[in-house]
């Protein structure tokens, strides 16, 4: 995968990923293509590599909000409260269900609680 990479042959490298579904490789690949400003693929192979905190920065950056979403759901307790503050303060239209649903599931009831009766 590095050698495909660094030789900038990146569709094989895509259709390797694809077959052998190594974490490690699918995040070498993923960091490739963001660096070369392929965002989508990137974002797909840090889902595959489970680097769901990468991928959710991409989205963030592109306000892909339907994919933040569903890969919120599957991310860590730090990257769930990272993305429930995303929804919680986006402009120009927050999204408050998103937010408390995310507090939730990361634990933080209370914030949850907090922000729906608000």
């Amino acid at each position: 995968m590095r050698l495909l990479c660094f030789c900038d042959d990146h569709d094989k490298a895509v259709s390797i990923a694809e077959k052998v579904n190594d974490k490690p490789s699918s995040y070498h690949l993923a960091r490739t293509l963001e660096d070369k400003g392929d965002w989508e693929r990137a974002m797909e192979f840090y889902s595959k590599a489970e680097a769901y905190g990468s991928a959710i920065r991409i989205c963030k950056e592109n306000g892909w909000d339907e994919q933040l979403w569903g890969l919120a759901l599957k991310a860590t307790v730090a990257e769930q409260i990272d993305a429930a503050k995303y929804f919680e303060t986006k402009e120009p239209d927050p999204e408050y269900d998103k937010a408390v649903q995310l507090y939730s599931k990361a634990g933080y009831v209370s914030k949850a609680l907090d922000l729906a009766f608000s």
